[in-house]
């Protein structure tokens, strides 16, 4: 009986055991319980509601169309009607009409830019005198209007996508205007009137550039500026005159790398003058002008801006993106900054605006004024006008004091409405406060795997970029579907987003099974992430502010909005006893969602520039895009994300199933969307290039170097896109009358192609078609002044005007005509590799730059030039002697080619070409 009765006893306690294990809930049961129950509470646990999720879901949709609204907002443009002392956006756009649909192209040193161009500006700004004389008969104190025509040859060290070169020009044309507080009483002052060139004046400049891109109309790049600066100077000359100067420079060498702006700022006698500017550019069409550079130091330009600008677009991360290098571009603000000198002796400061939506036109034939959306002009001008009445009249435009003088602000506008300002030296100790705050909140936290929820916001965002970049290999690489959200930068947000927030949805929910079954309550899990995404924030504004970047208020705007977030959850759970994240949510997502949108839509529009991002691989546009992307949309959906975890597995997996269909619909779309149409283009470059044969040069000795070697059409894709041979072998066969099937393979252009582009070089490879027959018009070029006419030889022409060999050093003089205007590169190498330039006549220190693309080390000249350039003479000096190698090569403005017409017209709608007449030559000098 004791035996039976110990085993009884055994038995029920296996019996308990076995019952006990099965009360316990499986994995999928204690998912399945969410649904059934979620009153899994304890002494601080609040209710979990299921459709938390779904609720901020919806929320952040409305919050993202709401940062959609406020970017696209555009001030209503005002008729031609409007009060005549009012900017009218109406009176500023039929200036764009004359210079940009009825004159056209206007290339430095063409007959449209050096000439009508000219004719049209000095005919507007006389009749504004004009206007202004009848106006001061009235009463009105107007300004004293004066005008000068300069053309100014120069030259200056340039350094450009890594390369060095010297940027040289001959008669480059500026029209600058000054608006000074001297009483007008006539349109020439008559003695004693203007201005003396010795008197001390303080002017603000304003400046924007009237030539274009190759085979561009330029509507906004920047036609656009040109009509603001000539609708504020009709405002400024017949109203009651300002305290301060104002000068205008009508720029028309911008295009050619900055000339003008350098001929102006270094050689004019009123650039001495000049306290601040105001530079105004475009690198697309429509939408709001960006404020994307202010200084440097000079704080109280950026006050000034958050005081008067009305309708403001600017900030700090927009400057520090720019000022990063990697958008390969730059403006005359770099020009007048590091060539200018305020009479302070500090570098002058300024503002740089610019278009920057719809860069698909930029420096394409399609930057007409239709592209320009209604309202973009006006905001601009707006701005413009309304800074240039302030800082006319500001005592710091004199003489600011030192503080103003070296002082930084952190800047950004909220929603196209106001600017928030503060000093640098201010936001770095609030982000440092921020910090602090953040931390100590965290370390108070009574939350379980605190550090481990940081590390899954961290490397889960980190990782999430995987999936989104194997997507775009499987689409580009695998598939061979390139690029097809070039011209719909939405759907390739959607379509290489996706797969990161799916794979961050995993992440998460594998997490949050882990810690159910340590049972850890879902809101605690939730809070944990929550904290994670907040010190994640909050380690981004540390990185950043140590660093000393201003962007990172960034960073401290969503480590803020998610603290304070954390303050309101806790008052209302403590005095109304609810779900404090029911009235807190709202608060949480409303800056990182609504302003993280409006900051965003500005990078989605600069997304045109990865399918432009060089040549060597084709997939890489898609990688960029992908990565871009994925880390966009999962660094706005971090703050969602947490509350994933209240999903019950029904919920989970359909909404998985949604995302994942979803992203099939747009995997398969791509195999039927173009990545390019009329409106997206893809840019070509095409040349009819004419190349001589290598001649021998000695001193006075005319080299008969008229023998054509080779003439032929090059083809450039530019871009990194698709479509090249597709787009070629359609122009050849409407071109050549042949068929697909007659087209031979098209072989690759040498190198030496493309050596006259450097240092944009580096983007070009391409097609060579051979053998193009030559026309007797391809051996002249026309006279700039009369284009009807044929006018002298299209080869280079190239000598030595001297050559004197001295103990260690030779000297030369080299002579080089083209006949007309054109734009040329000369390459300088020396046979002997110790050999170097010392000095020349361009500028105080010679540049070599040295690389693999160049095979070696050369001196690189680019030279351009207005009426009377063809001839560009210069003289250098070597040591230790050696022989010498010449590369020339040129690009003529004026010229058409009646071969490249037809190949030109021959293309497909969806290409944008870039055309131009060209020839190559190479020299060696004994």
């Amino acid at each position: 009986r004791r035996v039976h009765g110990a085993t009884s006893k055994t038995s029920q306690k296996a019996m308990n055991i076995r019952r006990r294990k099965a009360e316990e809930p499986t994995p999928s049961q204690i998912d399945q319980s969410k649904d059934d129950d979620r009153g899994r509470r304890g002494h601080t646990a609040e209710y979990v509601d299921s459709l938390l999720f779904f609720k901020a879901l919806a929320i952040t949709a409305l919050f993202v169309m709401a940062g959609l609204a406020a970017f696209y907002r555009l001030p209503a443009a005002k008729p031609e009607s409007a009060p005549l002392n009012e900017f009218s956006e109406a009176r500023a756009r039929k200036h764009i009409v004359e210079l940009s649909d009825n004159i056209g192209v206007r290339l430095v040193g063409s007959h449209n830019n050096e000439v009508l161009a000219v004719q049209y500006l000095l005919g507007q700004i006389h009749a504004i005198q004009e206007e202004a004389l009848k106006v001061s008969k009235k009463g009105v104190k107007v300004p004293l209007v004066e005008v000068s025509v300069q053309h100014v040859s120069g030259a200056l060290s340039f350094e450009m996508l890594g390369g060095l070169f010297t940027n040289a020009y001959t008669n480059v044309t500026n029209i600058i205007v000054r608006v000074s507080a001297t009483p007008a009483v006539s349109r020439s002052a008559p003695k004693g009137e203007g201005i003396e060139e010795g008197e001390d004046v303080s002017a603000l400049l304003v400046s924007s550039h009237f030539d274009t891109a190759w085979s561009s109309p330029a509507a906004s790049d920047a036609t656009s500026g040109i009509a603001i600066m000539m609708e504020c100077l009709r405002i400024l000359a017949t109203s009651d005159r300002l305290p301060h100067t104002v000068i205008f420079n009508f720029n028309g060498a911008e295009e050619t790398l900055l000339q003008a702006a350098h001929g102006f700022i270094t050689k004019h006698p009123w650039a001495d003058q000049i306290q601040a500017f105001i530079n105004l550019e475009a690198a697309g069409a429509g939408g709001p002008a960006l404020l994307f550079q202010i200084g440097p130091n000079h704080g109280w330009l950026a006050e000034a801006f958050a005081k008067v600008a009305p309708h403001p677009r600017g900030s700090s991360l927009a400057q520090d993106i720019f000022q990063s290098g990697v958008i390969p571009s730059d403006t005359d603000f770099r020009i007048y900054r590091d060539f200018g000198k305020t009479k302070q002796e500090d570098p002058i400061p300024g503002y740089d605006f610019a278009y920057f939506c719809n860069g698909y036109v930029y420096h394409t034939h399609l930057d007409r004024l239709n592209m320009i959306t209604e309202g973009s002009i006006q905001q601009l001008g707006d701005n413009v006008l309304a800074l240039i009445k302030y800082l006319a009249a500001s005592a710091e435009l004199v003489d600011p004091p030192v503080e103003a003088r070296n002082s930084h602000f952190v800047y950004t506008d909220v929603f196209g409405f106001y600017t928030v300002i503060y000093s640098r030296s201010a936001g770095q100790m609030f982000n440092f406060v921020v910090c602090i705050v953040a931390l100590f909140e965290w370390y108070k936290l009574k939350v379980a795997n605190k550090l481990q929820s940081l590390l899954v916001v961290i490397i889960g965002l980190v990782l999430s970029i995987l999936p989104a970049v194997s997507t775009a290999l499987l689409v580009a690489a695998g598939f061979g579907n390139y690029m097809s959200w070039f011209p719909r930068p939405g759907f390739g947000v959607l379509l290489y987003s996706l797969p990161s927030l799916i794979f961050f949805l995993f992440v998460i929910r594998f997490i949050s099974k882990r810690n159910s079954r340590k049972n850890i309550p879902l809101w605690e899990q939730e809070m944990s992430l929550y904290w994670g995404v907040t010190m994640f924030f909050t380690l981004g504004l540390a990185i950043l502010n140590q660093f000393g970047l201003d962007s990172a208020y960034f960073f401290m705007f969503l480590s803020t909005s998610c603290l304070i977030s954390f303050s309101f959850a806790a008052m209302f759970k403590a005095t109304f006893k609810m779900d404090g994240w029911q009235v807190a949510l709202p608060m949480a997502l409303v800056v990182p969602i609504v302003y993280g949108t409006y900051v965003m839509v500005h990078v989605v529009n600069l997304m045109h520039i990865v399918g432009r991002i060089g040549v060597q691989h084709i997939w890489v546009g898609d990688v960029a895009m992908a990565v871009l992307a994925s880390v966009q949309v999962v660094f706005l959906a971090l703050i969602l994300l947490p509350f994933s975890v209240r999903l019950s597995s029904k919920q989970f997996n359909g909404l998985v199933r949604v995302l994942f269909a979803v992203l099939m619909i747009c995997i398969v779309s791509t195999f039927f969307l173009m990545p390019y149409d009329d409106t997206h283009p893809k840019r070509l470059l095409i040349s009819h290039l004419h190349e001589f044969e290598t001649a021998n040069l000695t001193v006075h000795a005319k080299t008969d170097n008229t023998r054509l070697v080779r003439s032929s059409i090059v083809v450039s894709h530019m871009d990194s896109g698709p479509m090249d041979a597709v787009s070629v072998h359609v122009a050849e066969q409407h071109a050549l009358g042949l068929a697909d099937h007659t087209i031979p393979p098209l072989p690759l252009a040498p190198k030496l192609v493309w050596k006259g582009l450097y240092p944009l070089s580096v983007f070009f490879t391409g097609y060579a078609i051979e053998n193009v027959s030559v026309h007797e018009p391809l051996l002249t070029v026309p006279d700039p002044m009369n284009p009807s006419l044929p006018g002298h030889a299209l080869r280079p022409d190239v000598s030595v005007a001297s050559d004197v060999v001295s103990g260690v050093s030779r000297t030369l003089a080299i002579e080089t005509y083209t006949g007309a205007p054109c734009w040329s590169t000369l390459h300088i190498s020396m046979k002997r590799e110790d050999s170097v330039i010392t000095s020349w006549s361009l500028t105080e220190h010679p540049l070599r730059t040295c690389s693999a693309h160049l095979e070696g080390c050369v001196y690189i000249i680019r030279h351009a030039g207005g009426i009377g350039s063809g001839h560009f003479n210069f003289n250098f000096t070597i040591s230790p002697p050696s022989s010498i190698n010449l590369f020339f090569s040129t690009k003529i403005p004026d010229f058409r080619s009646p071969v490249l017409d037809k190949w030109t017209k021959s293309l497909p709608s969806w290409t944008a070409p870039l055309t131009l007449v060209a020839t190559i030559q190479e020299y060696n000098i004994a």
